[in-house]
Parts: structure tokens; C-alpha cells; sequence
């Protein structure tokens, strides 16, 4: 998935500017969901019920190559 976000000028959203931009660091972005899986062969299958309920700004990512603004 590609997409834009952006970067609010709150308090939050000058950390994330300080952290990515100002000491080179970088931040990546996860879902967050609530849904069922079904076990197949090739591994787990996301069901029809899945609800996403936000993007959240992480330091590990829990799928490679999430990775922006390195």
C-alpha cells in the first residue's frame, strides 16, 4: 500500500518532525485492526469481518519494509 499522511504542527506531530527530520531517524507505519483469521496451508487469512480502526506511527514495524522517511 502507498499512501500520504500528514504531519499535524501539535506538539506530537513537532516531535515527529524532530525525530525523522532533524536527527535523521526513522518511523514506520502499522495497522491496527480487529477481525477474524481462518488457518489455510499457505499460512493465516484475514476473514471478511476485518475492521480497520487506524494507522499508528511505530519505531519496529511488524511487517518488513514499512518503512518511511528513511
Amino acid at each position: 500500500m502507498i499512501g500520504t499522511i500528514e504531519i499535524l504542527s501539535n506538539r506530537i506531530g513537532r516531535d515527529i518532525t524532530n525525530i525523522v527530520l532533524k536527527n535523521k531517524g526513522s518511523l514506520s507505519i502499522s495497522s491496527r485492526g480487529l477481525g477474524s483469521l481462518r488457518r489455510t496451508s499457505e499460512g493465516d487469512e484475514v476473514q471478511d469481518d476485518f475492521e480497520l480502526i487506524g494507522w499508528d506511527l511505530v519505531v519496529e514495524p511488524s511487517t518488513p519494509g514499512a518503512t518511511f522517511w528513511n
